[in-house]
């Protein structure tokens, strides 16, 4: 069952990255989602596609980020192109198959949009005093660098800019190749060109 919702704010992310903060029309509609959900998005009643949630904090609103695709036509071209605030469009309730789980320390991969739900997981476990560090790679220096401020002046995150995927690939194998903490979880979403070592998953 799709929700009926309005976009309550956009905000521009990075040169082709648009935030939409995402309101149900009715109230109980809203239920608290956890690190690594999704919902499925429809546009203008033609077009659905699942989007990560991010800033699970913010009670009764869903916030996604949507890069801008090359493709005529689709949802992320709609929703660049066409939604403000005041659009209303239909959502399912958030579904995770991405969880996070309890793990004893965490490092968290990310390129790209595939921060989104990287950084739901590294909101929740600096709220939970959880070790954990998390790498972004990206081209844009703007994605996502005000929201990560406070992680980086911790040491608990490290930003990786305009690196190719040789590059990426090589610094991987590096963060990966140490010992690290007993019940250590590694967590990675980004396009095809993050590939993890074969001993290690890529969700």
């Amino acid at each position: 069952m799709l929700l009926d919702t309005v976009i309550c704010e956009t905000e521009v992310l990075a040169s082709d990255t648009k935030l939409f903060r995402i309101r149900p029309t009715r109230g109980e509609d809203w239920v608290r989602a956890e690190p690594g959900s999704h919902i499925d998005v429809n546009c203008f009643g033609e077009l659905t596609r699942q989007y990560s949630l991010f800033d699970l904090d913010e009670a009764g609103y869903y916030t996604i980020a949507v890069k801008r695709s090359k493709r005529a036509g689709g949802i992320s071209e709609a929703l660049h192109t066409t939604a403000v605030a005041g659009t209303r469009l239909r959502i399912s309730k958030p579904r995770n198959r991405f969880p996070l789980g309890a793990p004893a320390h965490a490092v968290l991969l990310a390129a790209g949009i595939g921060i989104t739900p990287i950084y739901s997981m590294q909101q929740q476990l600096r709220a939970y005093g959880v070790g954990h560090h998390l790498h972004f790679f990206k081209r844009d220096a703007k994605l996502f660098r005000d929201r990560l401020a406070a992680a980086i002046s911790e040491g608990a995150a490290t930003l990786y800019e305009g690196m190719s995927s040789e590059q990426i690939r090589a610094t991987l194998y590096e963060i990966l190749d140490v010992d690290h903490a007993p019940n250590t979880h590694v967590f990675a979403c980004g396009p095809a060109g993050l590939t993890l070592p074969p001993s290690f998953i890529q969700f």
